[in-house]
């Protein structure tokens, strides 16, 4: 078990405790399996770089670098990319389920091809040049750029993922400790000066977070109860 910290109620000055609970044990890959070497700074062949967690820091900041630039080459392949608010992507009803739904967009399009005046009230729906008929073409070749920027996002997205998930192991695997290590010392810095001189940037930033939430407490207390009974 991990120790992390939360603040104890009814404490006043941001004092915290320390909780304990259970974690999942992780396979994590041993340091004495991987390769370890000067690797480069390029891609190395498959099987021949050692993983993350043997990779020294150094090595993976320029790996980050590396690849922040080739996000900046995906981007520059991709001009005038959209970027929604969370509000707008959830209310957006333009996602498309896949091969099967695309396919039938496309057979009613085929309709509208074979009776275009039937649908000419939608002539200025389309976004379109010709006020007089559905552009057909223009929404064909946009539902292939749907398709195309699909394939592309859902190729990205595990690796996005993945990322984010190895950050949080990282994470995992240091800061319930680092915290342990705060609780101890915290007590000993009161009486210690030069530690409590270390410990100013910790103190400031979780007594901050922990009279914030004392706060947050206090106003959910205060607040009348609209419950009806």
């Amino acid at each position: 078990m991990m120790g992390v910290l939360s603040p104890r109620r009814g404490r006043r000055g941001g004092e915290w405790s320390l909780a304990r609970r259970a974690r999942p044990v992780r396979k994590v890959p041993s340091v004495k399996q991987a390769v370890v070497r000067k690797d480069p700074v390029g891609a190395p062949p498959p099987g021949t770089s050692p993983p993350i967690d043997a990779m020294s820091v150094d090595t993976l900041r320029q790996r980050v670098e590396r690849a922040r630039a080739l996000v900046r080459e995906i981007e520059a392949l991709f001009p005038g990319l959209t970027t929604l608010s969370e509000d707008d992507r959830r209310a957006s009803d333009g996602r498309v389920r896949g091969d099967e739904e695309r396919g039938a967009l496309s057979s009613i399009l085929d309709a509208v091809d074979a009776n275009p005046a039937v649908f000419a009230c939608l002539a200025d729906k389309d976004d379109g040049v010709d006020p007089t008929r559905v552009e057909t073409g223009l929404l064909r070749d946009r539902l292939a750029r749907q398709q195309c920027l699909a394939d592309l996002s859902a190729l990205l997205a595990p690796i996005a993922r993945s990322v984010e998930d190895t950050a949080l192991e990282q994470g995992e695997r240091c800061k319930p400790v680092i915290l342990a290590a705060y609780q101890i010392a915290r007590p000993v810095a009161k009486h210690d000066a030069a530690m409590r001189a270390k410990l100013v940037p910790a103190i400031d930033y979780y007594s901050a977070i922990a009279r914030k939430g004392a706060r947050t407490r206090a106003a959910a207390k205060a607040a009348p109860d609209h419950d009806d009974k």
